[in-house]
């Protein structure tokens, strides 16, 4: 640190505070660390003096990149711009942290994203130009968590393709860097069948050619008999579906389109068209209640809200002439 001054760039900064933490991160970290600043930081905010970096700049690009990437990915470029200006702080090289204590996020993060007929439509022609498109369609049809579709193997078709048993998923464990399934449903609910409609079997009809199509030109076998994964027959890489996302919220306008967006849309739908909400609970496959009551509460809209913060005024002209203290 003793070579950054005042007047260093942005980009300096985070050279230095990655240098710092280099014996507690790990080889894996810092490249996830440097990519993460490169993807979030545009090149005039590299290039910023470290005495010009404002409140404003931090506020103006976060509020950029919760439009583009999702709440999970800015929350730790977030954390990260943090640390590093916490870290100039400490070596006075700034007088204050111009990241520390800013509220970038927009409503939507508290809220969950309730997307519209036109936004929908729009996501199922986007998706249509995707290489993901099969798992996509399962995702908007089923509500199916992204684990939960990457697990899903033959011996999980029922009844000719009518119906899924979800009884694993797959998951990627950090600390050997390679994927594993799991049998061990407690997190997602006890294993379910899920009946499924006529547009859900076309898109699992069409990945199970496209599989049969890749063995039979590539010669490959899985013993896995994994339904979704690359040509070659691997599992499908996390960076892979993530590009696709941000391609998609780029195309569609979106804010922080995935898997998981269509899978809370999926359930607010249902909960508007009176599906009974226990039965909804156990097709999503949700463990607690609370869960379909926060859906619950997105999907009766702002009309009812709007009714409860009507009363405000009253409520506040009767704390103004109330003896209890």
């Amino acid at each position: 640190m003793s070579y950054l001054h005042p007047y260093s760039s942005v980009e300096a900064l985070f050279s230095a505070y990655l240098q710092s933490r280099k014996n507690e991160l790990s080889f894996h970290s810092q490249n996830f660390y440097t990519r993460t600043f490169k993807n979030c930081t545009p090149d005039e905010i590299k290039v910023l003096p470290l005495c010009e970096f404002k409140e404003e700049h931090f506020t103006d690009l976060f509020r950029h990149l919760n439009a583009v990437f999702s709440d999970a990915y800015v929350s730790r470029a977030s954390m990260i711009y943090t640390n590093m200006f916490e870290l100039a702080l400490l070596k006075k090289l700034i007088h204050s942290n111009p990241c520390h204590k800013i509220k970038y996020k927009s409503e939507q993060a508290y809220t969950k994203k309730i997307l519209t007929d036109e936004e929908l439509s729009c996501i199922v022609k986007l998706i249509q130009y995707s290489p993901l498109v099969n798992m996509y369609g399962l995702a908007i049809t089923t509500g199916m968590r992204q684990g939960e579709l990457l697990g899903l193997s033959r011996e999980s078709v029922l009844c000719g393709g009518t119906a899924l048993c979800v009884n694993q998923y797959l998951t990627y464990c950090r600390a050997r860097h390679k994927y594993k399934l799991s049998t061990d449903m407690s997190r997602y609910g006890l294993p379910r069948t899920i009946i499924l409609s006529h547009p859900a079997q076309f898109f699992l009809r069409n990945q199970l050619m496209q599989v049969d199509l890749w063995k039979n030109s590539y010669g490959w076998y899985s013993p896995d008999s994994l339904i979704f994964h690359d040509p070659d027959g691997k599992c499908l890489q996390q960076s892979f579906i993530n590009q696709e996302n941000i391609q998609i919220r780029h195309l569609s306008g979106v804010p922080g389109f995935n898997i998981q967006l269509l899978r809370e849309n999926y359930c607010i739908n249902a909960l508007r068209r009176g599906v009974n909400h226990k039965a909804l609970q156990q097709y999503m496959g949700y463990i607690m209640p609370q869960q379909i009551l926060h859906m619950y509460y997105c999907a009766v809209g702002g009309e009812q809200r709007e009714v409860a913060s009507s009363t405000q005024p009253f409520y506040s002209q009767l704390e103004e002439h109330s003896h209890v203290k």
